[in-house]
């Protein structure tokens, strides 16, 4: 579609080689995550129609509906040179002649190479919101949450911290522990084109992160921690960062304030977007800016600052914490300067009841022994 190879709107002819079994669903899934796109944004890069043959067969055609969604239909009569040939050489390597190739436009192989992929990841144009209506990006949601992680409903006021995020608006999340604030950040990220910065208080919580987006399948994950061992691998993954190869980079309240990381991030947004700022247990920013860790009161101004596009636009703020009272929450609007006036400032559930945990209380005497009791238990 990037290349002009098929037409939104128009009829596309498939010619898949090499995938018999998953190629009807390959393609399916293909134009749900695009009408998902269109749904967000209102846009069009959905052909009308997809009639596609696998290994010299024909198969039914897809043709959207007035849902939005696929069904199948007879097939038409289509000339061979007016299909997009696809290949799927599962045995061949990256370097090996192309034999057999026929009239392929696209030949798909495995790649086992022992040095990391370089990505392609520009985007010049402004940040653009999501314009749609509530029910409606809730379906084009949900589509992306099937495909990227393959659960089946959202929790509770998750979807209404994403329509938050992808319309550009700051936003403070208050839920409480396994209520999935992580997803919301990830998968937010994912939809933006761009890369998404994530500020965590600790090492641990930044590699328990990047482990979380790895369990997905998801590995452009840069963790800049002090745990990298030498300056050249450091110097190494802040060229990545510069040239866009990440979708997601985790870091400490102090990094942005390096001259080597700012320099990054500044590079970084002359050719592609920081798409979204998260500050992680954000009430850190309360509880730790005025103690021992002052990185933290700067943090909102440095974000916006280094995240800005070239049209001077800064990046959403959104902020995840589910442990701040009243007064931290404040403290912490007030901090990353979000408008409290706003109802939508705030995103919280409407009962912090947790019934899925109990509570117990074992009395032991003193002839017993505590510990082999909490063994037993």
């Amino acid at each position: 579609v990037g290349y002009g190879w098929l037409t939104p709107g128009a009829t596309w002819h498939l010619n898949i080689k090499g995938a018999e079994v998953e190629a009807r669903a390959a393609v399916l899934d293909l134009l749900h995550l695009l009408s998902m796109f269109d749904a967000l944004y209102s846009g069009e890069s959905t052909p009308s129609r997809c009639d596609f043959t696998i290994a010299g067969n024909r198969e039914a055609s897809l043709i959207r509906n007035s849902a939005g969604g696929w069904e199948s239909s007879g097939t038409e009569a289509v000339d061979a040179s007016e299909r997009l040939t696809l290949v799927i050489d599962r045995c061949g390597s990256p370097f090996a002649a192309l034999e057999g190739a026929g009239d392929a436009d696209l030949i798909v192989r495995p790649a086992y190479l022992p040095v990391e992929l370089a990505g392609e990841h520009t985007f010049e144009s402004g940040r653009v919101p999501i314009v749609t209506d509530d029910e409606q990006a809730d379906r084009g949601l949900r589509i992306a949450l099937h495909q990227v992680f393959r659960k089946a409903d959202f929790r509770p006021m998750q979807a209404v911290a994403l329509r938050q995020v992808l319309r550009q608006q700051d936003s403070v999340v208050l839920l409480p522990t396994g209520a999935g604030k992580s997803l919301i950040y990830q998968l937010a990220g994912l939809l933006m084109p761009g890369v998404t910065l994530v500020v965590d208080p600790i090492v641990a919580l930044i590699e328990d992160q990047v482990e979380g987006l790895e369990a997905y399948g998801i590995d452009r994950a840069a963790p800049i921690a002090s745990s990298l061992s030498t300056p050249e691998e450091k110097r190494q993954l802040l060229v990545r960062v510069e040239r866009g190869e990440y979708h997601f980079v985790l870091h400490s309240p102090e990094r942005l304030q390096s001259p080597a990381f700012r320099s990054a991030l500044r590079a970084l947004a002359e050719t592609s977007l920081i798409n979204l700022a998260v500050i992680d247990e954000a009430h850190c920013v309360s509880e730790w800016g005025h103690d021992f860790r002052p990185a933290y009161l700067n943090l909102a101004r440095n974000l916006r600052r280094l995240g800005s596009d070239r049209e001077d636009v800064p990046p959403p703020l959104l902020a995840l914490t589910g442990t701040a009272s009243r007064a931290v929450l404040r403290d912490v609007l007030t901090e990353l300067d979000i408008d409290r006036n706003r109802s939508d400032a705030v995103i919280r559930p409407e009962s912090f009841n947790r019934p899925e945990l109990q509570f117990d209380i074992v009395r032991t005497t003193p002839r017993e022994d505590a510990l082999a009791v909490l063994r037993g238990v």
